[in-house]
């Protein structure tokens, strides 16, 4: 699993043009794995690289990525290698013992804004976020940019907890496919002067 993701914190003022922020959330991350999709984990005992992929995890997840796809279960059913029973209609069969990965990291906002934004620039099957404990939304498409506002659910002083859950491979979310593919950043605008 690979991905970006940009904090944008920002003041939208008609006539005014304040200096936007952006904090990157790339580097180490902390990441899990999962069957169940809804109970956040207690423990991450695995650490990634964001922008990076599932497979650079230290230490290493097994079996990331087997999956046979429906056009490999097609092609062996007609080379006899596996029973016509073995066909499927859904994206295919997934070969591992997880449907989650779940990456998380906390970090630090400099000075309260009017407008936080969170920028998710690539994730692969799909992306679900939290924020401080808090759902923050939830983006089906994959290799599109994932943009939450998080302006509700922001610390402004002290740390913020931040929890990204991603399908580990092309089946488990039941509506699409989740990786993170791309850098993950924070931009902010100050507030105005009053």
């Amino acid at each position: 699993m690979k991905f970006i993701l940009a904090l944008l914190l920002l003041c939208a003022v008609s006539g005014y043009s304040a200096e936007r922020t952006v904090l990157s959330l790339d580097g180490k991350w902390d990441i899990t794995d999962s069957k169940a999709a809804d109970a956040l984990p207690a423990h991450f005992n695995h650490k990634t690289p964001v922008p990076g992929l599932a497979h650079s995890s230290t230490p290493a997840f097994a079996d990331v990525d087997l999956f046979d796809s429906r056009q490999l279960i097609q092609n062996r059913v007609g080379q006899g290698k596996l029973p016509k029973t073995a066909l499927v209609r859904n994206a295919g069969v997934p070969r591992q013992e997880r449907n989650w990965f779940w990456y998380h990291r906390r970090f630090e906002v400099t000075g309260k804004r009017s407008v936080a934004i969170l920028r998710i620039n690539k994730a692969q099957f799909g992306a679900k976020v939290w924020l401080n404990g808090q759902v923050v939304g939830e983006h089906l498409p994959c290799f599109t940019a994932a943009i939450f506002d998080v302006t509700n659910a922001i610390r402004w002083t002290g740390k913020n907890d931040l929890i990204i859950r991603v399908g580990a491979n092309v089946a488990t979310p039941e509506q699409w496919d989740a990786e993170v593919k791309d850098a993950i950043e924070v931009k902010s605008q100050p507030a105005l002067a009053e």
